[in-house]
């Protein structure tokens, strides 16, 4: 991360264990352990290689070595790694020690979220350039008491600012897209000095905010300049003139206050858009969406809104997919002006006023029984999971025979469902409890708690629904009912069913544990996306017969869907936030990036449903005809 995200990747050399050693099956202080040998291995080779010596004993050397957990061992190896450096130095007292973590703990072992245990870290400095602690007298802060540390002052700050406080440590610029503020409490430095340093990092902030408002004024028809900072020469003039007159406290106070302003600023102007990606897309029905015949002055309109539009993004520099994020709700639109009627009738309409419950669950104890093979591909699926959960707990490292029948089992319940799809004329009830069976093994194997069970009730909570909105529609076929809204319900129950999909730290890696040990972020990704993806599998299955049922054309569902999917992205659009936990933020960014990318979702959903039920047969309501889906 750190080499290849440099911007001089010559100056960072990086010391990496293969991925194959990090192993979840075995014990991972050998990790930690690494990490201390070939930093003693370092230093070693740098007494015999002259070049390697010269490059240690330039300016501005950074080690940075990342460990993994086992705090016993790493406090000693941290303590053998400070007197290899003295001694390296020569006890030159040049050297500034920071020691930190990028994140907290849960009990669980997950990281990511708003509690204090995850996002309080430890930051403990001292060295070169560092001030010495501050006692005190009295403290009532728990955390401090729980260290034995109630005589010492804290000195709390944003994970953001150690980057500056580092820089201003070796003498070199801030990092140019960095929003730190510098801590100068941690700093040993005469006040002239950290008035100056400070007065750095405000102009660098500031440099930060006029290049964004310059983008901004360049591509906004609309621009409206952040007012706090329409005269922010002034200021800076301002604390020019306090450091060249020894008016030391005023210039750094005002300096915070540069920061503070150029921070609102430049949040201003990331979350302050003119057109908003054109998502105010028609809420109009369109289960019975046809290509008629529009009159010539709904075309005019449509091309008119195009045109203009088009016209906006194009003076914004907007990129290509906003034209077609435009297209969408001017096509939506447009069909709603040609459909004025039905949509009138839609408003209008109230849900079926008859709730009767019906007993077609017979049907599925009657499939039960004719699918033998796959009932004991799920008892052994379960024999196998239990078995490779024990000798994990135990640290005996996975059994390979339990690894093959777990690799066996996936691929027979992804074959199935295929296979069992070439034959025409199936039931659909016979259709969708075989999906079912077939994915059982995948949710056991890649479960650790409840997952299972949520896999049981979800796909009968789905079919119940199917079964439910086939009757009502026997009893008002004439009257149009919003199926979208259950649709949209059972998207976000299987969104966050098996997980919060919008954060990674809700999913532990356990979950692949009977699959792969080894560490390999592609493969237990995409393990962990197939554990997300098979609730929807069964959506789209359910909802390709309801389809059918509703004699509704194929395309019709889908425009009702993702219509009504432009409010959830306005919503989560002025939701973004950019500040708090990693979860917070990524949850926002993921929520608006998810309802963003519905569309391509919607289209994957609706074409999976087509694979799984595309050929089975479903009764009319109320007749023993059989219709051919």
């Amino acid at each position: 991360m750190f080499a290849h995200g440099a911007s001089d990747p010559s100056k960072v050399d990086m010391f990496m264990y293969p991925p194959e050693s990090e192993d979840y099956a075995e014990d991972a202080s050998q990790l930690d352990t690494w990490v201390f040998e070939k930093f003693e291995q370092l230093l070693a080779r740098a007494a015999t290689d002259s070049h390697l010596k010269k490059q240690l004993h330039s300016d501005g050397v950074v080690f940075f070595l990342q460990y993994l957990n086992n705090i016993k061992l790493v406090d000693g190896g941290i303590a053998k790694v400070v007197s290899s450096l003295n001694k390296f130095y020569n006890n030159d007292g040049a050297t500034a020690f920071i020691v930190t973590a990028d994140h907290g703990m849960s009990n669980r072992g997950n990281h990511g979220d708003g509690h204090p245990d995850n996002t309080e870290t430890p930051l403990i400095a001292w060295g070169a350039g560092l001030a010495k602690p501050v006692t005190t007298t009295s403290s009532n802060d728990p955390l401090s008491l729980s260290w034995n540390l109630a005589d010492v002052q804290r000195s709390d700050v944003n994970q953001a600012d150690i980057a500056p406080l580092m820089s201003t440590l070796i003498g070199i610029p801030y990092p140019m897209n960095s929003v730190g503020v510098l801590p100068l409490s941690y700093l040993s430095a005469s006040d002239h000095y950290k008035a100056l340093a400070v007065f750095g990092n405000a102009k660098q902030i500031l440099a930060q905010y006029l290049v964004k408002a310059e983008a901004k004024r360049r591509t906004e028809p609309f621009f409206k300049p952040f007012a706090p900072l329409v005269n922010h020469a002034r200021l800076v003039a301002e604390i020019e003139k306090r450091i060249d007159e020894e008016r030391i406290e005023e210039a750094e106070r005002l300096s915070l206050v540069l920061i503070r302003k150029c921070l609102d600023g430049l949040r201003y102007y990331q979350t302050t858009i003119f057109i908003l990606k054109a998502y105010a897309g028609s809420r109009e029905d369109a289960s019975r969406f046809s290509i008629s015949s529009a009159s010539a002055s709904v075309y005019v309109l449509a091309g008119a809104a195009m045109l203009s539009m088009s016209a906006l993004l194009f003076y914004k520099q907007s990129p290509a997919m906003y034209y077609l994020y435009v297209a969408f709700p001017v096509f939506f639109w447009a069909e709603s002006m040609k459909q004025r009627g039905f949509v009138v009738a839609l408003i209008n309409s109230t849900l079926s006023k008859n709730k009767q419950v019906l007993g077609g669950l017979g049907w599925i104890v009657l499939y039960i029984g004719a699918l033998e093979v796959l009932l004991a591909i799920i008892l052994v699926s379960v024999v196998v999971t239990m078995d490779t959960s024990s000798r994990l707990r135990a640290k005996s490292g996975l059994p390979f025979i339990n690894q093959v029948i777990s690799w066996a089992t996936l691929v027979a319940s992804l074959a199935i469902p295929i296979l069992d799809g070439v034959e025409r004329g199936q039931h659909y009830l016979r259709r969708l409890v075989v999906i079912y069976l077939a994915f059982a093994p995948v949710m056991i194997f890649l479960s650790i708690s409840y997952e299972t069970l949520f896999y049981f009730c979800y796909a009968n909570t789905v079919l119940l629904w199917l079964l439910l909105e086939r009757q009502l529609y026997g009893y008002a076929k004439n009257e149009p009912v919003p199926e979208e809204y259950a649709h949209l319900f059972f998207i976000n129950i299987a969104f966050f069913g098996t997980g919060n999909i919008a954060s990674i730290s809700s999913f532990s890696l356990e979950s692949v544990y009977r699959f792969t040990t080894v560490f390999n972020p592609f493969l237990m990704g995409a393990l962990l996306l197939l554990k997300i993806l098979v609730p929807f599998f069964l959506l789209s299955a359910a909802f390709g017969v309801l389809g059918t049922a509703l004699e509704l054309p194929p395309f019709a569902l889908f425009l009702l869907v993702l219509s009504t999917t432009d409010v959830m992205t306005l919503n989560f659009f002025f939701l973004v936030r950019d500040s708090g936990s990693w979860l917070e933020i990524g949850t926002t960014i993921s929520h608006f990036v998810i309802a963003s990318a519905f569309i391509v979702f919607q289209i994957i959903l609706f074409v999976v449903g087509y694979l799984l039920v595309g050929r089975v047969l479903v009764p009319a309501v109320g007749s023993g005809a059989k219709k051919r889906s």
